[in-house]
Formats: C-alpha cells, structure tokens, sequence
C-alpha cells in the first residue's frame, strides 16, 4: 500500500506540474499572439511611411544605359516636356534622378531611372498625362512611367496578380489607394481588400470565383497542444490487487 501511495502521490505532482506548464504556454501563447498582431500593424505602418516619402518620385522605365548619369535631369526634363506639350526651355525642378541601385546589365533591359519631382502637383499631371498615352518614345526608345512604391507593396501587388486578371476578364475597374488597398466597382456595388482576410468578401462583393492567395501577412503561431493525461480508473487498479491477490492465495493453498 505504501508503494501504491507513493506512486500515486508521484503521478499527481507529475500532473500538477504538466497543467501548470500547459498553463504557462497558453500564456506564452497569448503573448506572442498580441506581439505578432503588433508587429504588423508595426509593417503596415512602415510601409505607408516608405510610400509616403516615395510620393513625389516617378519611376522611369525603358530609358537606355548609354544615357550618362549626368544627362539624367536634362534627359527627363525633355522627356517630361514631351510628355506635357511644353517646350523644351519649359524648367522641371528635380531634386534628384538615378539609376536603380543595381549592378548595370551586361544585357537585357536597362535599369530603371528613379526622379523626385519638387513640385507634387507637376508629378501628378505629368503621370496623368503618360497615362493617356499609349506609347511613347524619346529618341526611338519606348518610355514608361510608374509611381515608385515601397518594395513591400510592391510584393503584395504581385501576390495578387491572380485576382487582378479576374478583375479584368470580368471588365472590373479597379484602383489602388493609400494605405495599402485595393478597391473595385461592379454593378453599383463597391467592395475594398486591405489585408488578406478580406479576399472572401471582396470576391463575393464582386461576384468573383475565390482565388487561392499566399497570405502577406505575419503569422500568429500555432496554438498549443491539446492534453495528452487521461483519468485513471480506480477499478484497473483494483482489478489489479485483487488479481494479485487471488494468485497469491492460491498459491497458499496450492496442494502440490
């Protein structure tokens, strides 16, 4: 009996300190949760900030690498008269103009020329204007402009590349906003995507098959497992001594 209650007495402070474990890892649990939903709102908030410095730049797509780095403002100064009808003598103050800060191809398509307009305002005529524009060349090189965004939003756009060309099988204008957003319009119905959760609404909102999307977002972690200690019936145990007592009794009053 003695052996009987040490065991027992072993087996509930076994289980004691499992359910306090459990216990501090559903409070780890807890926290990391509330920290992993802080650090994205902390990503969001970097990334609107990187956006919002970014909002006076043009990125210029197309231009070749024979154009030397100290031709760049005179080159966009042209291409961007061009662009609005102003003569070439028209001044368009920029802050700077480069290259994009990767090594210059040996082939293929030239980098990218990042410009920061001074003036907000002539920044968005001059991209409203290249968007009526279908093609458009400066000395037999076509042009593109695009806003320049942070590397973050870039990726998110990527991500959802799918659901974009549904968009425009469907004949659906869409729009970007600020922050990070996408925003549609079908049938008088308007429906807006900010973060991942909303593509089922989204979808359903504009009558659109759910496509299958990688999550941008950080992950919470993995809920903690469920208890592995089962009850102990007190009858096994008792079946057990009376077995054993039943073997021992009879091996008293075995005859041989």
């Amino acid at each position: 009996m003695r052996r009987d209650l040490q065991h027992v007495s072993g087996r509930v402070d076994l289980e004691e300190a499992h359910d306090s474990t459990r216990s501090y890892i559903a409070n780890l649990h807890e926290a990391v949760s509330a920290q992993s939903a802080f650090l994205g709102d902390l990503h969001s908030h970097v990334e609107d900030l990187d956006n919002r410095g970014r909002r006076n730049n043009i990125r210029v797509r197309g231009l070749p690498e024979a154009t030397r780095d100290e031709d760049l403002h005179a080159t966009l100064e042209a291409i961007f008269n061009l662009i609005l009808g102003e003569p070439s003598s028209h001044k368009i103050k920029l802050d700077r103009a480069h290259r994009a800060l990767r090594p210059r191809p040996t082939s293929g398509p030239p980098r990218d020329v990042i410009c920061c307009v001074n003036d907000f305002q002539l920044k968005e005529r001059i991209m409203a204007k290249s968007r009526t524009l279908r093609d458009f060349d400066f000395d037999g090189a076509p042009i593109q402009l695009f806003q320049d965004l942070s590397w973050i939003t870039l990726r998110k756009r990527k991500m959802l590349q799918p659901l974009l060309s549904s968009l425009r099988s469907a004949l659906i204008p869409y729009r970007w906003s600020f922050p990070f957003a996408l925003q549609a319009r079908r049938d008088g119905r308007s429906a807006v995507l900010r973060s991942h959760p909303d593509i089922p609404e989204f979808c359903a909102v504009l009558d659109l098959q759910i496509p299958k999307l990688p999550d941008w977002a950080l992950q919470p972690p993995p809920p903690p497992p469920p208890p592995v200690w089962q009850p102990v019936r007190g009858k096994r145990r008792g079946g057990g001594r009376g077995q054993r007592a039943q073997s021992s009794s009879g091996s008293r009053h075995d005859p041989t």
